[in-house]
């Protein structure tokens, strides 16, 4: 009896051991895993950005893997040499792109992947709103004209020119690189002017554009 008491109680001793194992494994996994499901995934998807490399547009990765997501050639109703500017959506969903044409640049955006291409017009300086809805750009212009602050609003498919007012035959200001208010109600952008009545006369100045109301107030 004594030699099965001495052979049974190792056995037991293992099982209880056996149990424990198993039970603190399983805790430490939960521990480990407190994410919902895909969340893994989302943490663990590598860093990337959106980048022009040789003229085209490419999803460039940590680990130095380049995916080509716009070429010029994807272009169909105009002859792109090279695109020259990106910008990528807060909400990292959309492109808006520059193309160089022969003569004018114009202004596309597109899906993430590429897909989906629509060409907003004659453009450059490409600015998306802080919640991805609209892109906020100046014209481009081959000769000596007026450079606007115009904004494309992607559901409306409708693009709204907000400085043609203050342009005339005698002044015109050429604006720069719009930028938006956080909350996206305003945009202020820098411009120079230029009188076209024989004096040659300059100057520079900042506009505020109120978007809801569309009037423009200068610093």
């Amino acid at each position: 009896m004594k030699t099965k008491k001495r052979i049974i109680f190792p056995i037991i001793l293992l099982i209880i051991a056996l149990i424990i194992v198993s039970v603190v494994f399983v805790l430490l996994n939960r521990k480990e895993a407190p994410f919902g499901p895909g969340q893994h995934e989302q943490i663990e998807r590598e860093a990337w950005d959106v980048k022009i490399i040789k003229g085209d547009i490419y999803k460039v990765y940590e680990s130095t893997k380049n995916e080509l997501l716009v070429s010029t050639t994807d272009i169909e109703d105009e002859v792109i040499e090279s695109f020259i500017a990106v910008g990528l959506s807060p909400d990292k969903l959309k492109i808006c792109f520059v193309g160089q044409s022969i003569v004018p640049q114009w202004l596309f955006y597109a899906n993430i992947d590429g897909s989906g291409i629509i060409k907003i017009g004659l453009g450059k300086n490409c600015v998306w709103s802080n919640n991805s809805q609209k892109v906020a750009y100046n014209n481009h212009t081959t000769d000596v004209s007026p450079v606007n602050v115009l904004v494309y609003d992607l559901a409306l498919k409708k693009t709204t020119n907000y400085t043609a007012d203050v342009q005339s035959e005698n002044l015109f200001r050429a604006y720069g690189v719009p930028v938006w208010s956080k909350n996206d109600s305003e945009i202020t952008s820098e411009f120079s002017s230029m009188a076209m009545d024989g004096t040659g006369t300059t100057g520079k100045g900042v506009s505020v554009i109120d978007l809801k109301s569309g009037k423009i107030s200068d610093k």
